[in-house]
């Protein structure tokens, strides 16, 4: 062995997210090292030098204020310095991701962050590409968790701040290191991070029309007035890739005829699919396996969308079905869409029964903010009382 400290890529990854938030960078190589082909990427883009925190920062505070967020599964306090998040791997899984490298691309090309960023973005992409090989469950794929957890920060003796090569020498070192061996306990413990699509699945409870239908229509009537104003290019990417996911969702589960699958994926969307390619877990050259849908099912979904988002102030109140009736009353694309399957009502519940959970979830989030701040008897009684005179 190389190295005499054995531990599992796990600790690799959180060594790297808990040293990441302190400022450390990783320096572009130099021109000899570009000669011998290393990293020959970094030579179109010779001004950008260093790996920063803060883009993701920014990419943290973009999506803080959006509810279709481009790497959903991201949170601020993953980025804070603290001991004990340091050691949790399903805080640096949601930071070393691939999905916040694809993230960071697409606001540079929106102009939303500066293109030093794509140094980050490439840093982010290539931590998640090492730690999906070293923790595989495929012998074909990858070497399984054993050994050599703590290399990559060895190098911190000698060099606060590694350069590019260096960080690529370490990688490779570790990986080499390895022994090719499959999982014999079973699989890897599950970790506690949320992503925005595990809970896109509708449940049969929630197909149950449960609203009388004098109650659907008075309520239906109240949800035709008010429009919300139009999404921005960021949402319009995020809505881009969830509306793939809510297509293939309906293809798979649904018994639909070659004209509605036809009419799926006709006339692809040509903008804002940046985030679905760069999204892709096969390499550029490879085809995309993610679902391209049709500019028409785009249409559709943003429609849906506009209604929700308009009366998403009552959505403690208002049922599925009546959001539903709402969209589906108000949209101009019928004529567009095959009825033989109902399709568009099946794509506009679908989509709307997600949005429903993304937004119970945030008002969840907010009451136990809220609770939190009384998590014992004494806190709470001076709070109860801090305000009598």
């Amino acid at each position: 062995m190389l190295c005499q400290r054995s531990k599992p890529p796990t600790t690799s990854r959180n060594g790297l997210r808990g040293r990441f938030p302190g400022g450390q960078a990783v320096n572009k190589p130099t021109v000899k090292h570009m000669e011998y082909g290393l990293l020959h990427w970094m030579a179109k883009l010779s001004q950008l030098r260093q790996v920063s925190v803060k883009h993701i920062k920014k990419l943290a505070d973009i999506d803080a204020e959006r509810d279709l967020k481009l790497a959903p599964h991201l949170k601020p306090a993953y980025l804070d310095q603290d001991h004990f998040a340091k050691m949790n791997v399903a805080s640096a899984v949601a930071v070393l991701n691939h999905s916040v490298g694809a993230a960071i691309r697409v606001l540079v090309s929106l102009g939303r962050m500066e293109e030093e960023a794509l140094t980050t973005a490439w840093f982010v992409e290539r931590v998640y590409r090492w730690f999906t090989l070293m923790t595989s469950r495929y012998i074909g794929t990858a070497a399984d968790a054993g050994c050599l957890g703590e290399s990559v920060l060895l190098h911190s003796v000698d060099a606060s701040v590694p350069r590019a090569l260096e960080f690529k020498l370490m990688l490779h070192l570790i990986t080499l290191s390895q022994f090719f061996k499959p999982s014999r306990k079973g699989s890897y413990d599950m970790d506690d991070s949320v992503d925005l699509l595990e809970f896109v699945e509708m449940t049969k409870a929630a197909q149950k029309n449960s609203v009388e239908a004098a109650e659907v229509e008075l309520l239906t009537d109240s949800l035709l007035d008010d429009d919300a104003p139009s999404l921005d290019d960021v949402q319009m990417e995020s809505l881009v890739y969830v509306a793939g996911y809510i297509t293939h969702s309906v293809s798979k589960k649904f018994k639909l005829c070659g004209t509605c699958r036809e009419c799926l994926q006709a006339e692809p969307v040509e903008q804002n699919y940046q985030l679905l390619k760069l999204k892709s877990y096969r390499s550029l050259s490879q085809p995309n396996p993610l679902t391209r849908l049709s500019g028409l099912v785009v249409s559709l979904l943003q429609h849906a969308d506009s209604v929700f988002r308009a009366h998403e102030h009552d959505a403690l109140t208002v049922s599925l079905a009546s959001l539903t009736n709402a969209a589906l009353d108000k949209c101009q694309l019928a004529n567009s869409v095959p009825h033989c399957h109902e399709l568009q009502k099946r794509l506009t519940q679908t989509f709307l029964m997600l949005r429903l959970r993304i937004t119970l979830r945030k008002l969840s989030s907010k009451a136990k903010t809220a609770k939190a701040k009384c998590g014992s008897k004494s806190v709470g009684m001076r709070a109860a009382v801090s305000q009598i005179r």
